[in-house]
């Protein structure tokens, strides 16, 4: 078994929407603070906050994060084993998908255009 005692961890606790926000703005400030204040006085204060902000909103999107999570994961596959060919797989298993073909129907893209991006 590959978790610790052969039992599944306990559900995760709900947290309560004003915990919840405490931790967005802690995140938020945290963020804000991380830029350091050379690149600030190069990009401009407020460049530099309405970028960070937006990049903030963009990782509150949970379909975004779970994408973001499954190319970084390939990523590392496809460096980590480089005789593996997992770039192959992963584009096979990409042009299989039902989600990424009706995608490709509804958009201006070709399939060859979905091959480049891997």
């Amino acid at each position: 078994s590959i978790w610790p005692g052969g039992r599944l961890a306990a559900p995760a606790i709900k947290r309560d929407e004003s915990v919840k926000q405490r931790c967005r703005v802690a995140a938020r400030a945290s963020l804000l603070a991380a830029l350091p204040d050379e690149l600030r006085r190069v990009i401009g204060s407020e460049t530099s906050r309405t970028g960070l902000v937006m990049l903030f909103e963009m990782l509150q999107n949970t379909t975004l994060n779970r994408r973001l999570a499954i190319v970084i994961l390939e990523g590392i596959l496809c460096r980590l084993f480089p005789d593996h060919k997992f770039k192959e797989m992963i584009e096979k298993l990409h042009s299989r998908s039902e989600h990424i073909r009706n995608d490709l129907k509804s958009s201006q893209r070709t399939a060859s255009d979905l091959r480049q991006r891997i």
